[in-house]
């Protein structure tokens, strides 16, 4: 585990894990706040101790590949929202500026606003691409009545020239939103959009390919967003916002192929960064 950015850079961390428990910006049932910690708990079976890192579909032993670490959590401020998201953006800074990958666990959705504006305040504004995995487009521009909701980061991320919205590419949209209002203000802003039906006539590989290659067609660094719910409820129950209608071979599970296929050093580096 690494403490500080000085950690980070003694060790020469090539990927650094933490956490986000944050989730008063989710408008739907509560609880990813705990996620973090229920995350690294799930690496241990009981009474075997750690799990092994060999995955038998890339044969590839992680943690022998790449330098990695537990960052431990951001700050939070309790009932200080922005307050909260300023501190988001300082931590994963550090991250990111220490020349390590961050891997963020969440935490609602709302964090990616702050924690993309770190990747972007470091590589500069424009020159990150975004891949993000939903079922819901997150670009409203309040909900309920709060302009950082888990339902709004993509907005604010384009509104603040962080990313623009050529460089944003969405897979896994489906169900009841955004309504018209809001697809034409994507649709404005040149966002990029593959629905589930589309993964569910092509498959999911061919989609994804055509989105990695879309998100960095303009940019030069990929971020990748996952929101549990682009997993249908059927396999993910917990989620706050369900949406079911995923494609069955549970593409929340596959979304992290771009990472898995070596996909880093075609083009600058990957970042990771789920948020549950």
């Amino acid at each position: 585990m690494a403490l500080t950015p000085e950690d980070l850079k003694a060790a020469e961390i090539d990927v650094a894990v933490c956490g986000v428990p944050w989730d008063s910006t989710a408008g739907g049932r509560s609880g990813t706040n705990h996620g973090p910690m229920v995350i690294r708990s799930c690496d241990y079976k009981g009474g075997y101790g750690p799990r092994p890192h060999f995955s038998l579909d890339t044969h590839v032993d992680a943690f022998a590949e790449l330098n990695m670490c537990d960052y431990g959590d951001s700050p939070i401020m309790l009932g200080n929202t922005p307050g909260t998201f300023e501190e988001i953006r300082k931590f994963v800074g550090t991250i990111v500026d220490s020349g390590a990958i961050p891997i963020i666990m969440g935490g609602d959705h709302a964090i990616t606003w702050p924690a993309a504006t770190a990747v972007a305040d470091h590589y500069g504004y424009g020159k990150v691409g975004i891949v993000h995995f939903d079922a819901h487009a997150d670009t409203g521009t309040d909900m309920p009545g709060s302009l950082a909701s888990h339902g709004t980061p993509m907005r604010k991320l384009i509104e603040s020239g962080a990313v623009p919205g050529k460089n944003f590419v969405q897979v896994g949209l489906r169900g009841y939103w955004p309504d018209q209002e809001t697809l034409d203000w994507m649709d404005e802003q040149e966002m990029r959009t593959h629905f589930m039906a589309e993964i569910n006539h092509r498959g999911f590989y061919e989609v994804l390919e055509r989105a990695v290659d879309e998100a960095l067609d303009q940019a030069d660094y990929l971020y990748l967003s996952l929101d549990i719910d682009v997993a249908d409820p059927a396999f993910a129950p917990g989620t706050g916002t369900p949406e079911p209608g995923a494609d069955q071979r549970r593409c929340a599970h596959r979304s992290a192929a771009p990472l898995r296929g070596g996909r880093r050093g075609r083009r600058g580096r990957g970042g990771g960064l789920p948020a549950l």
